[in-house]
């Protein structure tokens, strides 16, 4: 058989990737019952968009290899940036990944201003912590719910992370282990000296609130909450 495929270069490769799985999946080609770790590196440090912009493949904050760092100064050579971020890949699903940082001010403003654009006062705080001297540091992160649904199984990647996860939450978003989310009481915020005020013009707009029901205060973690109340300690 002989396909022929075309497109931007991301799109063709993710197609014919899944296509791969897929034909694999169908004529019984992945060995059963094995564990196969992969280490995804020399990732690009920046990548196009769709509207033909620079963008980082990871985050703004990666560094790039110590061999490529000359080229961050070079606005024809970006695109051959290799970055310091790493994937842990098992049977062909995603474990975790993470990156070294740029822990140089200097460096860090030049990504975000002049190779990204993107305005970087809100950043001021960190740019500011690394003109002190940040060691070189990094991070990754492995998402242990899709590891114990492979062990359970046994490298199968189609059991869901439903199946093993400790806390699973409804369509609605309850945590029906735990009852959560559940009615706050006046003696729990008082314990904490906490208390919550609702923004008066969505009062006497007359809008409901997101977690008020029959005129009780639903607790929840939802980002709505955050818009309508302001909580002080």
């Amino acid at each position: 058989m002989v396909l022929f495929m075309w497109g931007d270069d991301a799109g063709v490769k993710w197609t014919l990737g899944q296509l791969r799985h897929l034909v694999g999946e169908a004529m019984h080609l992945r060995a059963e019952q094995r564990m196969e770790f992969v280490w995804i590196t020399h990732f690009p440090l920046f990548s196009v968009n769709a509207e033909g912009r620079l963008q980082s493949a990871h985050h703004p904050f990666t560094a790039p290899i110590p061999d490529d760092m000359p080229l961050l100064y070079d606005p024809n050579k970006l695109l051959s940036i290799t970055g310091q971020h790493y994937d842990l890949v098992l049977n062909g699903v995603e474990l975790g990944g993470g990156s070294i940082r740029i822990h140089n001010e200097d460096v860090q403003r030049h990504v975000l201003s002049t190779i990204l654009g993107e305005p970087s006062e809100e950043l001021e705080h960190m740019l500011k912590a690394l003109s002190y001297g940040a060691p070189p540091h990094g991070g990754f992160a492995i998402g242990l719910d899709r590891y114990v649904a492979l062990l359970v199984g046994r490298g199968d990647s189609s059991v869901p992370i439903r199946d093993v996860i400790a806390f699973p939450k409804s369509k609605e978003g309850n945590d029906l282990m735990t009852r959560c989310p559940v009615e706050t009481t006046s003696s729990q915020l008082s314990r904490y000296g906490i208390s919550l005020s609702v923004a008066n013009d969505i009062k006497a707009a007359g809008d409901k609130i997101p977690g008020e029901e029959d005129g009780k205060i639903q607790s929840s973690t939802h980002t709505s909450l955050c818009k309508y109340y302001m909580i002080f300690i």
